[in-house]
């Protein structure tokens, strides 16, 4: 079989000939999907030289219309050949031969229309929205991290995470610390839906979807929680598919557009790799005092080796923190050379105020005077629609169609010749803004 896309305007004509059977159906699959990872949404598929389609091709046909339909664009099958016309019409898939643009996509395209941010920074650029540009995020802590401690967990906090709700931190799904004990691990929450990563010896993260009025719960040892709006989002996309955006641009990008020294972000990207690590065992168990005393550290933690998941679809969530000048978290001596793992301290005088309140909680993030705590899930591809997104329906959605595949903190691997660097994104969204400390939950 062969393609031949032909660009017009408003859309990308692919020209296809010749067998669309079990052979030749991944080959259609894989020019579909790289047309979507480039940011493609209005396809048409001019069929006049298919002199055969099975129902291996079908199935890629019904695959992609369903896919570009949920991210806003469409399908249409043109000027099929015979065969092809009358399998359709027997299949009853005459749908294929219609037009298609919802009008979702025409009310979107709109709102495109109406921002004409734009904004460049190092590795790629960004159509800027504002959809409450006076908003500002609540922001809290509950618990306090033990990594270095000789006391461990006793006791856990019920957080409920409604729509929203921004949080992660250690916790796990579960009706008691008791009941949680021994699977405590990574977890985060965004958009009405929560994930955890429990750390019984599995890597297998579990979820828990807000649908109509369920609203999930984590017990939590310690977290970060947000309430609020977004200020702003963007949709990104890197300058070149070889030269992804490293994550701390996009962090420094969403610092300059807020001009805060404290902001809350999350992301839904399509990633080149991420770097990070997770519990393998809980902090909560009786023996689990001093988690990153070395060398029980190399069984307790598990670090990603190379970047992982590359071109899957990363959800990630978290704060950064801009320190004042001279002050900085210090490394524990076990973990000095890996950022983002360590534990923390104060360099240069003692912090106070926001700075203070945060400092158990994050960690350096690769750029001078910045640190923070993000996790990020592991899910499988899916296109987004473009323009401007709503947060909740968007996480909402993903978490109930695609894969998990992982989860876990991640962090900035800086150590002399083992080090592979931070996570990097292709294109992606972004929701973003300022956050404010409120009073910490004991």
């Amino acid at each position: 079989m062969e393609c031949r896309r032909v660009q017009h305007e408003q859309w990308l004509e692919l020209r296809i000939e010749g067998r669309l059977d079990a052979q030749w159906a991944d080959q259609l699959d894989r020019e579909l999907s790289s047309l979507l990872r480039d940011g493609v949404r209005q396809i048409q598929l001019q069929m006049a030289g298919i002199n055969f389609l099975s129902s291996a091709g079908i199935r890629i046909l019904l695959k992609y219309r369903k896919e570009l339909v949920a991210a806003e664009g469409c399908l249409q099958v043109t000027s099929p050949s015979e065969q092809v016309s009358g399998i359709l019409q027997m299949t009853g898939l005459l749908a294929l031969l219609e037009p298609s643009q919802p009008a979702a996509s025409r009310t979107r395209s709109a709102a495109a229309v109406s921002s004409d941010n734009r904004l460049t920074f190092e590795g790629g650029s960004m159509t800027l929205y504002h959809p409450a540009p006076s908003a500002t995020i609540s922001l809290r802590t509950v618990g306090t991290p033990r990594m270095n401690g000789e006391s461990g967990y006793t006791t856990a906090c019920q957080l409920a995470l409604p729509a929203d709700t921004m949080a992660l931190g250690l916790g796990a799904f579960g009706d008691s610390f008791i009941d949680c004990q021994t699977r405590f691990g990574e977890f985060m929450a965004v958009g009405g839906s929560a994930i955890t990563l429990p750390a019984d010896g599995g890597d297998t993260p579990d979820f828990l979807a807000g649908i109509a009025e369920f609203v999930p719960s984590v017990q939590a040892l310690y977290a970060i929680v947000c309430q609020g709006a977004f200020a702003r989002f963007g949709q990104f996309s890197a300058n070149s598919t070889d030269e992804p955006i490293p994550f701390s641009s996009l962090v420094a990008a969403a610092f300059e557009l807020c001009k805060s020294d404290c902001i809350a972000l999350t992301l839904i990207a399509e990633t080149d790799g991420l770097v990070g690590a997770s519990l393998l065992s809980s902090p909560a168990l009786a023996d689990a005092s001093g988690l990153l005393e070395f060398p029980a550290v190399r069984d307790r933690i598990g670090l990603t080796s190379e970047p992982a998941w590359p071109h899957s679809l990363a959800l990630v969530c978290g704060i950064a923190l801009r320190l004042r000048s001279g002050q900085a978290l210090a490394k524990s001596k076990e973990t000095r050379s890996l950022s983002g793992v360590e534990g923390s301290g104060v360099e240069g005088g003692a912090l106070s105020g926001v700075e203070g309140k945060l400092a158990p909680f994050i960690r350096p993030l690769g750029m001078d005077q910045v640190s923070g705590h993000f996790h990020a899930a592991a899910l499988s591809y899916r296109a987004l629609p473009d323009g401007l997104l709503e947060l909740a329906p968007t996480v909402t959605g993903l978490i109930k169609t695609q894969n998990l595949q992982g989860l876990f903190h991640l962090l900035h691997d800086t150590r002399p010749i083992t080090g592979i660097g931070e996570s990097s994104f292709l294109r992606g969204a972004l929701w973003f803004g300022p956050a404010t400390m409120q009073e910490e939950t004991p």
